[in-house]
């Protein structure tokens, strides 16, 4: 299973994604919430987070679109020993089906790059906490440095591969690369702006993931050396280190909705 593997392996996208999991769960345990707190999952895949939730006492509400992911999710709840502190079901977060002020904790890791509008996904979320309930979710970055360094991904050069596919277009020879970005990928300042038009208090956040890169859409480094210069690169961004803790592959945010 793909998300099995990614959880896993030693490759650099795997490492991001194990990064991105060890880093919610410790922003979590930052938060010092009692167990018996109601936590909702929004997109909760394989249930790595799902597992590791209850298993510090919290009564989770496990959600995903996707049947195949809450098969792999009930399958991973069944081992675990804490089912009884686990319910899982399909969700999307653009239409929660939860009462108003249902959670004191909401996950969402890897959701927005899927949402067609994280607009409404995010106000959906904030009616579903509780005053003063926490959010902890994860976006893509437009600023990655991977994609800065590769001209077939760069913001920079959007009108010019667009100029290219039209004239390929025109000659009969479409452009064939798996080029896209992602969607909704924005900067920090950007994301820090969605969570605050939704009424949540934004109270910290980060970059991470830094690889594989590429050019022209093809690995340049074995996987290693990948490994290897995510770890440097992800140090700097820690320290802070300007330019660099703005160029991670996701940003991470840590957000409150105020009082009633």
């Amino acid at each position: 299973m793909l998300w099995e593997r990614i959880y896993n392996t030693p490759d650099v996208v795997a490492v991001i994604h194990q990064h991105r999991l060890e880093l919610a769960l410790s922003w979590t345990d930052g938060l010092k919430l009692p167990a018996g707190t109601r936590v909702l999952e929004v997109g909760c895949g394989a249930g790595l987070a799902t597992v590791a939730l209850a298993e510090r006492g919290f009564v989770v509400d496990a959600t995903d679109p996707s049947g195949l992911m809450l098969e792999h999710t009930r399958e991973r709840v069944g081992r675990s020993g804490v089912s009884d502190r686990i319910r899982v079901g399909h969700a999307d977060a653009h239409v929660l089906l939860f009462p108003d002020n249902s959670f004191d904790l909401v996950m969402a890791l890897g959701v927005y790059p899927w949402l067609h509008s994280p607009k409404q996904a995010t106000s959906e979320i904030v009616r579903v906490l509780d005053a003063g309930g926490y959010l902890i979710a994860t976006i893509g970055n437009r600023l990655r440095m991977p994609w800065m360094l590769d001209p077939l991904y760069s913001p920079a050069l959007t009108t010019v591969r667009g100029v290219a596919k039209a004239a390929l277009g025109w000659l009969g020879r479409p452009w064939r690369s798996n080029d896209e970005l992602p969607t909704n990928p924005v900067r920090a300042p950007e994301f820090r702006a969605l969570l605050a038009s939704a009424g949540l208090d934004v109270i910290r956040t980060a970059t991470f993931g830094f690889g594989p890169f590429t050019l022209l859409g093809r690995e340049v480094l074995p996987g290693r050396l990948n490994v290897t210069l995510n770890q440097w690169l992800q140090h700097l961004a820690d320290r802070r280190i300007p330019i660099v803790r703005a160029m991670g592959a996701q940003h991470i945010a840590l957000a409150r909705k105020g009082a009633h």
